[in-house]
């Protein structure tokens, strides 16, 4: 059994004297040279492109670190819920996203393998998953902020893990997706990343992940919805 543990550039023109200015009736004006496009470490909307900073992966756990274990409706199994989150800004120092310039999260179910329950309904062993070697991502709800405003309900996301290689909370990622809300979502990571436990009974005490996540219209469920959480043995 495997427990996770888881610019503003200001310019100043200082003048003596007087400067006049004439035209000499030639455009030397630069020419307006468009934005490179991004093809990796971006979120784009509505013709704007955000270059990311950062990413970071979640697994639910309760109160004592256990891994929260769901069952979920018209789906037989047992589950558990990840997040991925990627950014644009101080991550660090947000409390709002208002305070980043892009956010984007995407969470779903993911099926434990080898779960053994006992004759009292508690789980006794499991093998644990991580998102690259699911079968399938339950696409549960999926949120994005562009220059510190939401976008709008999600209605529908995807998410494609390619690889994820993790030790002691920090590895890489390479992952890429899409977001239906507003004028559509698109994001794409590769490179570090950390992974963290959060405690999903946490409330007012939630991470900060979560609490950025309840500024987003991510309340829709796009597939699936818990019918119980199912207890581990100790």
């Amino acid at each position: 059994m495997k427990k996770v543990f888881l610019s503003l550039a200001a310019i100043t023109l200082v003048a003596t004297g007087s400067l006049t200015m004439t035209s000499c009736g030639s455009d030397d004006s630069a020419p307006v040279v468009p934005p490179v496009e991004l093809t990796e470490n971006f979120m784009k909307h509505d013709g704007e492109q955000f270059a990311l900073d950062g990413a970071e992966y979640s697994v639910d756990v309760d109160a004592e670190g256990n891994l929260m274990i769901y069952t979920l409706t018209d789906m037989e199994g047992y589950y558990i819920y990840y997040s991925t989150y990627f950014w644009k800004g101080d991550i660090a120092s947000a409390t709002s996203i208002a305070d980043l310039d892009a956010y984007g999260s995407v969470g779903y179910y993911v099926e434990l393998q080898d779960v053994v329950v006992d004759e009292e309904g508690v789980i006794t062993g499991y093998t644990m998953v991580y998102p690259n070697e699911a079968s399938e991502l339950l696409i549960a709800s999926a949120g994005a902020a562009a220059n510190g405003e939401s976008v709008g309900q999600a209605s529908a996301a995807s998410i494609n893990i390619n690889t994820f290689t993790v030790s002691e909370g920090v590895g890489t990622s390479d992952f890429d997706g899409s977001i239906t809300a507003g004028a559509g979502v698109t994001f794409d990571w590769n490179g570090d990343i950390t992974f963290g436990a959060v405690d999903a009974s946490a409330g007012k005490k939630a991470s900060t992940f979560k609490k950025l996540d309840q500024e987003l219209n991510k309340t829709v469920k796009l597939k699936g919805s818990v019918v119980a959480t199912m207890k581990m043995s100790k």
